[in-house]
């Protein structure tokens, strides 16, 4: 558990965003007529602590 303020941040929810994500621009993708493989999504932050960056790191937010 992370504690950002004072909301706590689990791990399994920045995995479970994430993969909510994913898994809405492959149906986009499907919608267009697009491959997946084609979009970059970027995560950026601007005022998050290290720690939640390295969560979302090691749950494979890459860029």
């Amino acid at each position: 558990m992370i504690y950002y303020y004072l909301i706590m941040i689990d791990k399994d929810d920045i995995r479970i965003n994430y993969n909510r994500l994913i898994e809405r621009v492959e149906n986009a993708c499907n919608r267009v007529k697009r491959k997946p493989e084609d979009i970059t999504i970027v995560a950026v932050t601007k005022t998050l602590p290290p720690a939640i960056i390295r969560a979302g790191y090691e749950v494979g937010i890459r860029i």
